[in-house]
């Protein structure tokens, strides 16, 4: 996982309000662009591109675990 969003995920465990704000971001119009904001607020600047980029690596990484396995 990108190093980024281990920290801030991390951050957020130990601070409720982060935590909160991370969470209320699921019912926004736009919750990726609003997760970015709330991120980089917390000093973890991080774009809408970022995480689609983390998300491509896991998939590909889940794709090659589940291949192994069968």
């Amino acid at each position: 996982m990108n190093e980024k969003l281990v920290k801030i995920l991390t951050e957020a465990r130990h601070n409720p309000n982060l935590k909160q704000k991370l969470i209320d971001t699921k019912s926004a119009k736009d919750p990726m662009q609003a997760f970015c904001e709330v991120a980089t607020e917390a000093g973890y600047p991080m774009t809408v591109g970022e995480l689609f980029q983390i998300g491509e690596e896991y998939a590909r990484s889940e794709e090659r675990r589940v291949g192994k396995e069968c």
